[in-house]
Order: C-alpha cells, then structure tokens, then sequence
C-alpha cells in the first residue's frame, strides 16, 4: 500500500517543493545565500522531541517572503515582510509539519532511497537539455544552505506529509444517506412566477435639483479628494544597456572558449539499473544465488522479476535512470563509479538492504565546440565588459548629477537617455515606480520642494537611478463643477431605486392580499412569467432571478415573495410557491458518480483537516 501511495505522488510532490523552494526565489532574486547563518545554535522550536532549527527557520522566512514579493503590487518596504512579523506565522507552519512527519515515522511509513533519487533526477530545475546535471543539483541546493544529505532528508520529509495526506483521503468514503441528501439538493426542482417592473416606470418622474447636488458634494467631499500624484523625468545607468554597446573580438571570444577547455571535467553519465534485497530470513541465501547467476551471465533483468523488493523499479527490469551523484548512499555510488558498461556490482549493502547494480550504459561528457558556445561566450563578455563600465562609471554618474541642475551633463557624458514616468503616488506606481525606495526619493523634499536632482539610487549591483520631478499634482478636493454631472447620475440612480423598491413592496403588497398576479401586471404593463419545475442550472429564468428563487425559503407558506434586481437597473418580483426534492431518477449514472466522488473527496479534505488539527494538538510542541 505504501509503495503504491509513492508512486503515485511521483512528480506532483516534487514539482510542489521546487517551486517553492527554488523557482520563486531565483526567478526574483538570482541569489540565495542572504538568509544563510551557522547551522549551530540552539533550535527554535522542538516537536515531540524532533528539533527545528533556526537555520531552517531563517531559510523558510526568506523562502515565504520571496513568494510574497512575486505577487503584483507589493511593496518590499511593507511591514508584513519583516523578518519579525514573517518569524512566527511560518515557525507555526513548521510546527505543524513536523507534528505530521512524526506522526507519519511513528505510524511506519517511509520512502525508498530509490523514489528520494528518481524525485531528485526528475526536477526539471536541476536538468540541463533534458537531462539531469549535478552541478546545477549541486548549485541550487547550495544557494539554500542545503547539503545533498540535508536537502535529501527535506525530500523525505515533504514525501512523507504528502503520503500521510493521501493515505487518510485514500480512506475517506461517503454514506448512500449522505449521497441522497445531497442529490435531494442539486437536484431540486421550484416552480414560481415573476414580475417584470422596469425602471422606466419610475424614472420619468425622478428629478435631482441643484440644491440636491449641492449637498450631496458638501456632505461627501471626502470622495471627491484627488489624491496626491508625481511624474519624474529619470536616467538610468544599467549593465543591460551597457551592455548592448559593447563589442567583442572573435580573438576574445576564442580565448576564452580556450580556458574553459582547458578547466573542463567531464562528468562521466551512468544509466543504471539495480536488484534489492531488502533485510529478511531469506536474504543471504538470495545474495548468494544471484552472484552466482550473475557469474554464469543470466539475463538481468530476468533476475530483477524473480528477485528484487523495490516494487518501484521492479517492473522496467529494475532501472533507475542516470546515477544521481550526492543522492543515493556513497556505498551505491562508489560500486557504479566502479563500473564498466554492461557490468554488473557485486552485493553492495546500504541501509535499504543489498543492492546488485547493472551498468547499462556508461556516456564520457564531451566537450562543447566552439560554435556551441560562441553565443553565450561573446554574451559573457559583453555583461563582463558592462560591468567594469558600469563600476568606473557610477562614482562619475552621482558627480554629474549632483552638481547639475538638470540630468543634461550626465546624459551628454555617459551617453544615456532620459525617461519620464507617468504620475504615480506616495503609496503606489507602475514599472520603476512600483519600487517603494524610488517613491520615497522622489517624494521626498530635496526633490519634490527644493527640485533638486535626487541622490543615486542603486536597485542592485548592475542598475543605478537618478530622477527629478517633471510634475507634481498636489491632493486636491474636485470642484462640484468637475463633478456635476458624476453627482447627478448617482442621484438618479439611487432616487430610482428608493421608488422601485416603493413600487415593488406596493406590488407584493397586493399579491400576499390576494390580487390576480396575471391582471395586476396586465394593469400596469408589466411582464408576467411563469415557471415550472425549473433546475438549478435552468437558463429559463435569468442568472439573477435563479440564484435569488433558489435561496429563497417556501417553509410553511403556500408562496413566499422576494425581489431582485437585474443588471440593467429594472426589479423582478418573485413568488415561490413550489420546491420538489430531487431523486435519484433525475440524475444520470455518470452525474452519480462524479457526485459520489465529489462528496467522497470533499469528506476527505474535512477528515485529513481535523485528524492533522489533532495531531498538532496532541503533539509536545516546545517554541525556544
């Protein structure tokens, strides 16, 4: 059962972990590292004795504020992203899932050494042309403070949350009572009537005086204030500019294509395959058996079908893929470093038990040729050469712009162009003036009061700004004039609707007295519909008035009355006087069956939420 759960969580779980814990963070940072402290030191919080550290702690803050800062529209600066505000929400998650991982240990669950090696060779993020490659493993890992045994132990920890998870939603189920309540609902039938009322009726004699709009301005002023709004005109001294400037020769280009062969290591490429014996009475007299077998050249993997325990790789004859350095035990690595193409290990035990390893097949790295990487090479360069421009030229940027008047020296000097922002507030932009630090330099009084040029500001190692307001919009309250006509409209509207509202009552009045609906909208030309037996998912009433007939309750009244407004202004009276429970007769074997499964699914969120609550309120939670 437990082998099965693991296969089935292959590739969902991992791609969940990468994503959170690799792609966010590069994408919007290229760095990682800036959380990293010592791994020493006390933990910052014990879960039935199962420690949290404050490493880890550090590492999963900086991984949250990363995910936070890829959403549009947040401020860096915001309070929310502190350290210290982000610290206790995020060490309440930690808590959480290691309540989980203990309890998932202790109830004897765990994952292969071979599921944590084909997870990790699977990750997208750590392949370079579709194939697995250690130094980006070896990198990506390393830019979270992760070690290959550390980032391996994470790993299982993350599968073994997610096999708890399936393993008590594989449990869930739902009663026939529980399928017939529920069938009873979606599958409920109402009859009723409707009464059209348009706001025609009542508009021709809404009228808003002056003396109306004068006091609504006078008494919501307050909605009418502009708020305050900037344009700066800005330079910006940038690598990635610079960068499309410069040239390089094929002699350079060449040269250092020729280090980089010169500082080339292959990385030898192992597809292998393996039979485990896992630790049982019969152990060593199968190790013995297939040495020997192996001695005298029988097919593997017809050895793999009669002997292996990994149900994991047992039915594609025991192959694991390319040799993952750093995942599987140093035992396991060292025995196919051993090996030739098509040799088969001798017995290796780690702590999975006794591994015999195939060679299947054994590729040497070659070098890339030259027109391979001319591109990236000459690219390098260029960024390179950007850079040292970039740093020679910033101390001279803030010179020409501190003692100039305008941004004109900077730009005739280091050839840049001069951008211009639209208006932005205090409190919010777009593009460059999304960024909090560029709206509080140019909010602030040298610039804004005093039209100074700002100070540099420098996004990061490669981009430097300096702006100078172009136009400053104080807040303002808008005159009424500005705003007449905006007044009116609204006062038309609400004045209508206070008379429909008047005029619907009036209507529902008459109808609860006993007034014939059919001739009561004949007098008034208003438009009379009857309904029968309509479903939930009935388009024969609109989407408004069927959403309004079916949260309507008849109880113990032959016909319960309501109202509800279409988009376009005009009012429908409705009147309920009919609500059938549906059967199962009304539903077709596939809709059953997807609702069986809904429900069986929607019983298993609510059982997995509860049996994790209690878990983490029975759990020995310790916070440092």
């Amino acid at each position: 059962m437990l082998q099965n759960i693991r296969e089935g969580l292959k590739g969902t779980v991992v791609a969940g972990i990468v994503l959170f814990l690799f792609v966010v963070p590069l994408v919007l940072t290229g760095i990682g590292g800036s959380f990293l402290g010592s791994a020493a030191g006390t933990d910052a919080a014990s879960v039935d004795g199962k420690g949290i550290s404050e490493s880890s702690l550090r590492r999963a803050v900086y991984q949250r504020k990363q995910q936070l800062l890829g959403r549009e529209n947040v401020d860096p600066n915001a309070d929310f992203l502190k350290d210290e505000n982000l610290r206790g929400p995020v060490l309440e998650g930690l808590t959480q899932r290691a309540a989980i991982v203990v309890s998932a240990t202790e109830g004897g669950m765990g994952v292969a050494d071979t599921t944590v090696a084909t997870s990790i060779r699977d990750v997208p993020d750590f392949q370079l042309d579709g194939k697995f490659d250690a130094q980006t493993y070896q990198r990506l890992i390393s830019n979270f403070g992760y070690t290959p045994t550390s980032f391996k132990v994470q790993l299982v920890e993350d599968i073994l949350v997610n096999q708890h998870t399936q393993g008590i939603e594989a449990s869930a189920f739902s009663t026939e009572q529980e399928l017939n309540v529920l069938v009873s609902l979606t599958q409920q039938k109402r009859s009723f009537f409707t009464i059209d009322i348009p706001k025609a009726v009542v508009s021709e004699s809404i009228s808003v005086s002056t003396e109306d709009i004068s006091s609504y301005y006078e008494e919501n002023k307050s909605k009418f204030v502009e708020e305050e709004k900037l344009s700066v005109e800005y330079i910006e001294l940038s690598v990635s500019e610079i960068a499309l400037t410069v040239d390089v020769s094929d002699d350079e280009i060449k040269e250092q294509f020729d280090q980089e062969i010169a500082s080339f290591k292959p990385n030898d490429e192992y597809e292998i395959a393996h039979i485990l014996l896992e630790e049982k009475d019969t152990q060593a007299q199968n190790v013995e058996e297939l040495t020997k077998k192996i001695a005298e050249g029988v097919d593997f993997a017809e050895l793999v079908t009669a002997y292996s325990d990994d149900g994991g790789s047992k039915e594609n004859a025991g192959n694991l893929g390319v040799l993952t350095l750093g995942v599987y035990p140093e035992a396991f690595e060292a025995a196919v470093l051993a090996l030739d193409e098509g040799q088969v290990s001798g017995a290796v035990t780690t702590d999975a038990g006794v591994h015999f390893i195939k060679a299947i097949s054994k590729k040497v790295d070659k070098a890339p040729t030259f027109e391979a990487r001319q591109a990236s090479i000459a690219s390098a360069l260029k960024i390179a050469a950007a850079e040292e421009i970039f740093s020679s030229s910033l101390e001279q940027f803030g010179e020409l712009t501190f003692s100039s008047s305008n941004l004109q020296p900077a730009v005739d000097e280091l050839k840049l162009k001069v951008k211009t922002t639209g208006f932005f507030t205090r409190e919010g932009g777009v593009g460059v003036a999304n960024n909090a630090e560029f709206r509080e330099v140019a909010y602030s009084e040298e610039v804004l009061t005093k039209d100074y040029n700002s100070r540099v500001i420098e996004f990061s190692n490669s981009q430097a700004i300096v702006l100078r307001k172009a136009i400053h919009k104080p807040e303002r309250t808008k005159d009424l004039k500005e705003i007449e006509s905006e007044i009116t409209e609204t006062l038309t509207k609400q004045k209508t609707e206070e008379a429909l509202k008047v005029l619907v009552a009036s209507v529902i009045e008459k109808l609860e007295a006993g007034d014939s609906a059919e001739e009561l909208a004949k007098s008034a030309s208003y438009e009379h519909k009857a309904f029968d037996g309509v479903a939930r998912s009935s388009s024969d009433a609109s989407f408004q008035v069927n959403s309004k007939v079916f949260a309507m309750s008849l109880g113990e009244k032959a016909v319960a009355y309501d109202s509800v407004a279409a988009r376009d202004g005009n009012q429908t009276v409705i009147a309920l006087s009919s609500v059938v429970a549906g059967t199962r007769a009304d539903i077709k074997d596939q809709q059953y069956k997807g609702l069986s499964s809904q429900l069986v699914n929607q019983n298993a969120r609510f059982e997995n939420l509860n049996y994790e609550s209690q878990i983490v309120a029975d759990a020995d939670i310790d916070i440092k």
